[in-house]
């Protein structure tokens, strides 16, 4: 799931020219499970809540919690385990 929500939010052009100025090569950022979380940053219904960083608002909209870039954590058997 959260591979599927970093190839549906992607990463915006001001988040790619931050990790560019850290020194990360294009083939780096493109590889890795880099995403952009926008505030309040709204997702589809068919994200469970138990994902780590979502949560339902008091509207009962699912958004992810956090602003910024995502850096999602893989563990040693390769699998997207949060960010």
């Amino acid at each position: 799931m959260i591979r599927s929500l970093s190839r549906e939010l992607g990463l915006t052009i001001e988040h790619r020219k931050i990790l560019s100025d850290r020194e990360l090569a294009d083939r780096q950022i493109e590889d890795s499970l880099f995403f952009s979380i926008g505030k309040f940053q709204k997702i589809g219904e068919h994200y469970p809540l138990d994902l780590p960083g979502v949560y339902q608002s008091p509207k009962g909209d699912r958004q992810l919690n956090g602003k910024g870039i995502a850096i999602v954590a893989i563990d040693a058997d390769g699998l997207a385990t949060g960010w």
